[in-house]
């Protein structure tokens, strides 16, 4: 689609590029695709690089991008709401099936997380969605109908444990960032011109 040839666009100077899917040939589970393309690198080489992942997880429809075991409400916060009575069933249960999505993505992280956490090699991870849904009033992510839900993120910094001697500095000044209850954001410019 569309966004395929965007990426195609900003990445053409990149030495390669992998797709989890394409038109033929089923979707990849995020967390598969991670941990081979993961492997598929010398994650000790010292050379500063820069992989990008774009996770399909989180998009409608929300159940296909995830694997089965995911597809369970994740908790019972809705149990309490009389939904038959509401005439938001429907937008209720697009909610639960994003809090499933999003469930996975924590497990994918995690995953990806435990595979650079003990490398003598410094890795800096940075997780940022591209955009957040709006289930409870029926839109995933329609710019041409914007709301909040669509524009707050979130922004996950996690140095391996070389990465935070190599960068100490660093470290502590996102530490502190991070323990304040402020929010940040793009425009706070967080991230240092110092990894790339």
């Amino acid at each position: 689609g569309g966004w395929s040839k965007f990426s195609q666009v900003i990445f053409q100077s990149s030495e390669s590029q992998k797709y989890s899917s394409d038109s033929n040939k089923d979707i990849v589970y995020d967390h598969h695709f991670f941990e081979d393309s993961f492997r598929a690198v010398d994650l000790n080489n010292e050379e500063k690089s820069l992989y990008v992942f774009h996770s399909y997880a989180g998009h409608v429809p929300y159940l296909k991008n995830i694997p089965k075991e995911f597809s369970n409400n994740v908790d019972t916060f809705f149990k309490s709401t009389d939904i038959d009575n509401s005439g938001a069933k429907e937008y209720i249960s697009q909610v639960q099936k994003y809090d499933s999505s999003i469930s996975y993505i924590d497990y994918s992280i995690s995953r990806a997380l435990s595979m650079i956490k003990d490398i003598k090699t410094p890795w800096v991870f940075l997780y940022y969605s591209d955009h957040g849904d709006a289930p409870l009033v029926g839109k995933a992510h329609d710019s041409a109908d914007p709301y909040h839900e669509m524009f707050r993120v979130p922004l996950i910094l996690y140095f391996n444990e070389a990465a935070r001697i190599k960068y100490q500095d660093l470290f502590r000044k996102y530490k502190l960032a991070a323990n304040k209850k402020n929010t940040l954001t793009l425009s706070d410019s967080v991230i240092d011109k110092e990894f790339l």
